[in-house]
C-alpha cells in the first residue's frame, strides 16, 4: 500500500458513537472505564474512528433514564451500553431499542426465558446482554444448605429501591428465614 492509499485508508475512517453509562462516579470506575475502552478498541479501532460518551448514574435514576431517553431520541450514538447493575437494569426495562443496546450487567439473568439459545441471542431487536455470574436465588439456596439462618441481611444501595427489584421473589419460599434489607449510604469498604 503506497503513503498516499494509507493516508486515505486513515482519513475515509467511519466514526463510531459509543454511549457508555456507569453505575458509580467517575474516580471511582477509573479501572472499569479503561478495561471496557481498551476492549472496544482492539475490537473497532482499526475499523472505525471511535468517540466514546459517558454518563454517570451517581444514583440519580431519573437523570439516567432521561440521559438514556435523550441517546435513543437523538441517535447521538451508535451503540449504548449498561455498565453496571443501575444502567443495565435501566436499559433492560425499555419497550424497544432503535440503537443496539448492551446491558453488560444482567444479574439474575433476567433475559434467560426469553433468548434463543441456539443463536446465542436475547431474541429481542438490537439488545444484547452479558450473563452476570451472580445469580441472587442460587446464592441464597447455597447459603441455606451451607448453614441453618434465621436471619439475614440483604445490603442495597439506595438507589437500588428505586430499581423496582423485588427481592422477595427470591426470598418468600424461606418463610423460616427473616429477611431484611438494609440500604447502605456508602460503600462499607471506605
Amino acid at each position: 500500500m503506497g503513503f498516499l492509499s494509507f493516508g486515505q485508508a486513515i482519513f475515509s475512517q467511519s466514526y463510531f458513537n459509543i454511549s457508555i453509562i456507569y453505575d458509580r462516579q467517575q474516580a471511582e470506575n477509573a479501572m472499569l472505564q479503561n478495561l471496557i475502552k481498551t476492549e472496544i478498541e482492539s475490537l473497532l479501532s482499526s475499523e472505525y474512528s471511535l468517540q466514546f460518551n459517558k454518563h454517570f448514574v451517581n444514583d440519580d435514576i431519573e437523570g439516567s433514564i432521561d440521559y438514556i431517553n435523550d441517546v435513543y431520541t437523538n441517535e447521538s450514538a451508535d451503540v449504548i451500553m449498561g455498565a453496571g447493575l443501575f444502567a443495565s437494569r435501566i436499559l433492560t426495562d425499555r419497550e424497544s431499542y432503535s440503537i443496539p443496546t448492551i446491558a453488560a450487567v444482567n444479574i439474575d439473568n433476567l433475559f434467560s426465558d426469553n433468548r434463543d439459545v441456539k443463536a446465542a441471542s436475547s431474541s429481542i431487536h438490537n439488545f444484547t446482554y452479558i450473563e452476570s455470574p451472580f445469580n441472587i436465588e442460587n446464592d441464597i439456596e447455597t447459603l441455606t444448605q451451607m448453614i441453618d439462618i434465621k436471619k439475614a441481611a440483604i445490603l442495597v444501595n439506595p438507589a437500588f429501591n428505586e430499581m423496582n427489584y423485588d427481592l422477595g421473589i427470591y426470598t418468600s419460599k424461606y418463610t423460616n428465614i427473616d429477611f431484611e434489607t438494609i440500604t447502605i449510604e456508602s460503600d462499607p469498604q471506605e
